[in-house]
């Protein structure tokens, strides 16, 4: 290890650019790229064989991926063939053939120009023509169509015509700065303020109170009792002595101020002798695919392109293109970033009680998880900061209050309620212990007050967040990128993590806003010696009509980004195994719980062998970053811990099922899915069964609802809808199947319509049902609503979700389309087929019944049969015994015969049956209990 220690102890880009000067006078085609000292390339080499099969010689493994232009072909026309959509990405063996190809071999390729397409990609691509195959991962990508394209472009424009929204800059103002040099401490914190921004008028400066959760106004009439309410309150705020706000007494504008945790210096002995820990530095974007950065990001992507190809920037950027979600929601996607699959299976129903939070609850399960990878750092000497731009009274909640969907806070003696409970629950719970830095978090509410929501989660009414003449995400950026900055090389170590949810919106355009203060944040965060800093998403947008009603929209619902820059000197240390495989795994299927487990490994030391390990570490085993290194022996400090997530190789075999996603999420991976024709006759019936079961849903929710209020006695105005709408299926997609033990799953899209309405709902199901095909019965095992709900929330019925629910958003009355319901119903269409009638019981009780067929007119057979039951009358109600004479070569979705309720003006799915032979005898019966409608 000593050998290694010497030949590395300048950065590996040092040899390169070394190398870069002796061959001035090489033709740009060689590849005589060679290291005076080789030890990390040789070392990469027999570590990484077992995975990744290399060259046969020592000529760089990228080299003969790259296509050779003939006599006949020149060099220009090779270039030029590279097709945007289908361009061969680099695949790399070690980090320093990626280095390498960064360095030198790149140089006669380029960018594919841009069109309707977009580039997705950080490394120049290689031609379309390739000479020899790399072994590939057996996660295959979906070429993506011209229709997946013309898509696009109906959704989002031509590429680059997305546009940031601005803000109004008359709401900013210039009142005050903070000194920030190398000695900043928030506790002597020196304000230099100008009188003219307020032309003599006096400061208004706003300041957070921990006692009543909200931003308290006093008007400041001199400076030196400015400075001192504000070293006050920097020093005994628990939640915001991050930032002040400042406004002209009477005046419109406001300034934002904001001083970041500053931790301990090192002292110049440390310097020398104390070994420290690298700083992790975490940014996730809420809703933002990895394709939807490359359409949007656009000064993001180039700062990340600039960070590889810009030899003076002393780190580089690993990009993981095959990254698959688990979920597509951001609580569980959470869960698996801070705490693996601890929670996963967890179904526990949340209980909003104060009481039910005690210190160390381990069995209460209602948590994004974060604290517990916060525990394991603190446990480990590091400050941690959190960044969220959530509302802590939102409905949905804060990362902190682990109550989840709470109610919505209609004044203001309920909100101050809510936080006495919120900071009760923090205490004891022992979650604030867990953060030491909240950044600008607890500024959301009141920038969201603006717009008289809590959250931005609806673009159509909050198509621009913006705050003090900027876009609200820019002030949290910033202070993320202060923090970093006062922090890279202090004597504590930090894991700061910042979520944004600028991107969850319904039109995916709003991320745009973001794009300048990201690209800012990186480029700085490149230029720091000690700090790896992670860029990730929890899943891709999926409140936009891009994502609910096209191909490459729901695929990129489950298809987040995660890029990793990594300081040269961070690299070295980390050592040739870890550098490796995170090179390597770059091509291969990742997720956030990937992540989790790399972050863990860094803290999973041995304190046994501290400064006793003199030999080579175990090929298991990672090495922790210490800048400077050159000061110490080179014998000790070397802490080898366990090698685990992105710091090992990911099997080049590894599919979807491999991961644990949810039911409803689609694998990126090609063919990965067992897909079923959307036309067979078993999806068909399953669909049947869903639309039925949707429908009785929604009717069972509102009757329940209105019966229970006081006084819901005998009314003619009694219907099973009110104003929810009953749902016709229009047609099936993405029709997929599983085996689980003795059963199958169906997973589909089921496109709905409603009564009377235009738009078209989509909703995903899960039903499974025996694999045997004499074995009757079949279950909804889950149930998603694909495209929005939330303009449906102001007019849905009480007691049904609103998940479930279309309406006339526009209108208040909205259920005089039930009068023209029971009508229609006997001739309403269901999946293209015309109904048919059995009166039971005249004028009311009727059943319905739809049968498709299948093959030629003479001899045609039945293939599935519904039926449904209608009760048209408003004064009684009936008991249907359901019954079955013959059931041969028949599935039905009811195990056994049994009875159903029907009360006045309701319209009730009873089952549906699949024949699977050619003959087939299915005789089902109906039988009634009739009596008077009672209440």
């Amino acid at each position: 290890m000593a050998d290694f220690e010497q030949t590395t102890s300048r950065p590996l880009i040092w040899f390169i650019r070394q190398e870069q000067a002796q061959q001035t006078r090489v033709s740009s085609s060689e590849s005589g790229f060679r290291f005076q000292t080789n030890r990390f390339d040789k070392q990469t080499r027999q570590t990484i064989n077992s995975e990744l099969p290399l060259a046969e010689n020592k000529t760089s493994h990228v080299q003969y991926l790259v296509y050779e232009p003939t006599e006949s072909t020149s060099l220009t026309q090779a270039i030029e063939s590279v097709d945007p959509t289908h361009a061969v990405f680099p695949t790399y063996g070690t980090y320093e053939e990626m280095l390498e190809d960064d360095t030198h071999e790149s140089n006669n390729r380029k960018f594919p120009e841009y069109s309707t397409s977009p580039y997705r990609g950080l490394r120049k691509p290689l031609p379309t023509k390739v000479l020899k195959k790399s072994q590939n991962p057996k996660c295959r990508r979906r070429l993506l169509t011209s229709s997946d394209w013309a898509d696009v472009v109906e959704h989002f424009g031509k590429y680059g015509s997305m546009k940031a929204w601005q803000c109004n800059t008359n709401n900013a103002i210039k009142i005050c700065t903070v000194s920030e040099d190398k000695t900043y401490k928030r506790e002597e914190i020196k304000v230099s303020c100008e009188s003219s921004p307020c032309k003599d008028k006096r400061i208004s400066l706003g300041l957070f109170r921990d006692t009543t959760g909200e931003i308290k106004w006093q008007l400041v009439r001199n400076l030196n009792r400015l400075s001192t309410l504000l070293k006050n309150h920097v020093m005994s705020s628990e939640f915001a002595p991050g930032f002040a706000l400042l406004k002209c007494e009477d005046g419109q504008g406001i300034q934002v101020l904001s001083f970041p945790k500053v931790l301990d210096r090192m002292e110049a002995v440390q310097k020398h002798e104390k070994r420290r820990r690298f700083n992790i530095n975490i940014v996730l974007e809420d809703s933002l695919s990895r394709a939807h950065f490359y359409r949007t990001l656009l000064k993001t992507a180039s700062t990340f392109r600039d960070i590889i190809y810009n030899q003076s920037i002393p780190s580089t950027l690993l990009e993981f293109e095959k990254v698959q979600s688990y979920v597509p929601n951001t609580y569980n996607s959470l869960q698996r970033l801070f705490t693996a699959q601890k929670y996963w299976k967890s179904k526990t129903n949340c209980d909003n009680s104060v009481k039910k939070f005690l210190p160390n609850d381990t069995e209460y399960t209602c948590t994004f998880g974060f604290e517990e990878m916060f525990s394991r750092y603190k446990k480990a000497g590091y400050s941690t900061l959190l960044q969220e731009d959530h509302c802590w009274y939102d409905e949905w909640s804060s990362f902190l209050d682990p109550r989840y969907r709470l109610a919505r806070v209609k004044d203001e003696k309920a909100r101050l309620s809510r936080w006495k409970d919120y900071v009760g629950i923090l205490e004891k719970s022992g979650r604030w212990k867990e953060v030491d830095d909240y950044g600008m978090s607890i500024l959301s509410c009141d920038v969201y007050k603006n717009y008289n929501k809590t959250n931005p989660f609806s673009s159509r009414t909050v198509p621009n967040v913006c705050f003090a003449g900027r876009h609200y995400g820019s002030f949290i950026l910033e202070y993320v990128k202060k923090y970093t900055e006062l922090n890279d090389i202090a004597a504590q170590p930090f894991l700061a993590y910042t979520h944004l949810i600028t991107s969850h919106d319904t039109n995916g355009r709003r991320i745009v806003n973001d794009d300048e203060s990201l690209a800012d944040l990186f480029h700085h965060a490149a230029h720091l010696r000690n700090t790896v800093t992670i860029f990730i998403s929890d899943h891709g947008g999926k409140a936009t009509d891009f994502a609910a009603y096209t191909t490459q929209g729901r695929e990129e619902i489950n298809q987040p980004l995660l890029f990793i820059i990594i300081p040269h000197e961070i690299s070295e240390f980390l050592g040739p195994e870890v550098m490796n495989a995170l090179v390597v795994n770059q091509n291969r299927l990742v997720g956030l719980e990937d992540l989790h487990y790399s972050l863990v490994s860094i803290l999973d030391t041995d304190p046994n062998i501290w400064g006793t390990q003199t030999e080579d570490p175990p090929k298991n085993r990672v090495l922790h970053a210490d800048p400077n290194r050159h000061h110490r022996n080179p014998n000790v400090g070397v802490i080898p811990t366990r090698l685990r997530g992105l710091f090992k190789p990911v099997p080049l075999d590894r599919t979807c099922e491999q991961m644990t996603i949810r039911w409803d999420v689609l694998c990126l991976c090609e063919g990965m899915d067992t897909t079923v024709p959307n036309d067979s006759e078993i999806v068909q019936w399953a669909a049947e069964f869903a639309l039925g079961t949707l429908n009785n849903r929604i009717q069972e929710q509102y009757t329940t609802a209105l019966r229970s209020k006081p006084g819901a006695a005998l009314t003619s105005g009694f219907y099973g809808y009110g104003a929810c709408q009953r749902y016709t299926s229009t047609g099936i997609t993405r029709a997929r199947r599983l085996i689980a033990g003795s059963d199958q799953k169906l997973i589909f899209s089921l496109l709905v319509k409603p009564f009377n309405t235009k738009t078209v709902e989509i909703f995903d199901f899960e039903v499974s049902f025996p694999m045997k095909e004499n074995v009757n019965g079949i279950t909804l095992n889950n149930l998603v609503r694909i495209s929005q709900f939330n303009k449906y929330e102001k007019c849905t019925d009480e007691g049904v979700d609103p998940k479930l629910c279309a309406c006339h958003a526009d209108q208040r009355n909205n259920t005089l389309w039930r009068n023209a319901f029971y009508l229609k119903t006997a001739s309403q269409e269901n999946f293209k087929l015309k109904p048919r009638r059995q009166i039971l019981d005249q004028p009311c009780l009727t059943i319905i019944s739809r049968v498709r067929r299948r093959g030629a007119k003479a001899n045609w057979r039945s293939v599935i049969k519904t039926y449904e039951a209608v009760n048209a009358c408003a004064d009684v109600m009936y008991k249907l015994i359901i019954a079955f004479k013959m059931t041969q070569n028949t599935r039905v979705s009811l195990k056994y015969p049994e009875s159903v309720t029907l009360l006045p003006r309701t319209v009730t799915f009873l089952l549906t049956a699949n024949n699977y032979r050619r003959f087939e005898l299915f005789i089902p019966t109906f039988k009634f209990k009739k009596s008077r409608w009672r209440n």
